[in-house]
């Protein structure tokens, strides 16, 4: 069977149906490809690209793309200019329309090497209306031999006269599991990270959220001390709720907490996973697991908090991080949650 996309982990189906479309010349005009950060929104799009101008995409005995060819090296290391990418620039909050405009323009000029000319758009999400409505022009009646790829983390911001224009190709998340092995396989940075603390390997797989690019990034950068500062609060406020001295102890806490809005609402946010983890395990110990990556500790934990307990903490914290959301005032916010955590 032919390779399609052979670097890309998982998401099958998606390999196999674009890999079938470019080789019988079929490919939509415009594709949104959805997915959070790291999720390989950027990579597969320049796969596309090196797909499209692959010199052997044609020849069932080869790779699609084929990787060695003059066309796909070109594509992959971004020297092709058939190739267009799209971002927002440094110091701007969205896409604007005259950058829009003037990657509108350029679908109408003739390829210079390839047969197809293909137009990136990195956070495409990030485009506003009026930017939007000039891509739409040419989504309606696309030049000849063009094809438009909308990267974005969630195209509810995409409006839906841009969507109905383009298919949607939603990135697959991976489990904890399968990201472990394919990173200790392929990945040197990944090995020795798992040499140098296997539980801080297994962290970042689990902040990563199913992302392969987040994880990866986390191993390789100062975001981990953050993560396991994050991890330590709930962990501080967790053991609170099922120690004896739980009010003193849970008090201590909750002045770690940040007092910034964002990073208040992300850590309120990790500790209702973790809440959620020890209702689950509550019903079934084997069920898949969030924010606990040994599940004996999980386990021993939520033996230890009544299930009433935990659903109505899980309610308080739920409820702080909608007020957050509404602009509540910070302080009053966690004294609040300290009090409705006390009182239960």
């Amino acid at each position: 069977m032919r390779e399609i996309f052979s670097d890309i982990f998982g998401n099958e189906k998606i390999k196999s149906s674009l890999g079938k479309s470019i080789a019988d010349n079929t490919l939509a005009h415009a594709y949104i490809i959805e997915g959070p950060k790291g999720s390989g929104k950027k990579m597969l799009a320049y796969r596309i690209a090196a797909a499209l101008a692959c010199e052997n995409k044609h020849a069932s005995n080869e790779a699609l793309p084929c990787m060695h060819c003059d066309s796909c090296q070109k594509v992959l290391s971004k020297n092709s200019p058939d190739v267009y990418f799209l971002e927002r620039e440094d110091g701007k909050a969205t896409i604007t329309i005259d950058a829009v405009r003037e990657m509108r323009t350029d679908m109408f000029l003739s390829s210079n090497e390839s047969e197809y000319k293909l137009y990136i758009i990195n956070e495409a999400h990030l485009m506003n209306d009026a930017s939007q409505n000039a891509l739409l022009k040419v989504l309606e009646e696309p030049p000849e031999n063009v094809v438009t790829l909308l990267l974005c983390d969630n195209s509810d911001a995409i409006l839906p006269t841009v969507k109905s224009r383009a298919q949607i190709i939603r990135m697959s998340l991976f489990s904890t599991e399968d990201m472990k092995d394919y990173l200790l396989k392929n990945n040197k940075t990944a090995s020795s990270f798992f040499s140098d603390s296997k539980s801080n390997f297994l962290i970042a797989l689990e902040a990563s959220q199913g992302s392969i690019g987040k994880a990866l990034s986390l191993m390789s950068s100062k975001e981990m001390s953050s993560v396991l500062k994050e991890r330590q609060v709930v962990d501080g406020i967790i053991n609170a709720l099922v120690s004896k001295e739980g009010f003193v102890k849970l008090h201590s806490v909750f002045t770690l907490l940040p007092t910034k809005r964002v990073e208040l609402i992300q850590e309120l946010s990790l500790l209702y996973t973790a809440i959620r983890d020890l209702i689950l395990l509550k019903k079934c110990e084997s069920i898949p697991l969030i924010y606990y990556y040994d599940r004996d500790l999980a386990i021993d934990i939520s033996k230890k908090a009544g299930i009433n307990r935990l659903f109505t903490i899980s309610d308080a914290v739920f409820g702080a991080i909608e007020d957050l959301n509404l602009n509540s005032n910070i302080g009053l916010t966690t004294n609040h949650l300290l009090n409705e955590i006390k009182n239960n």
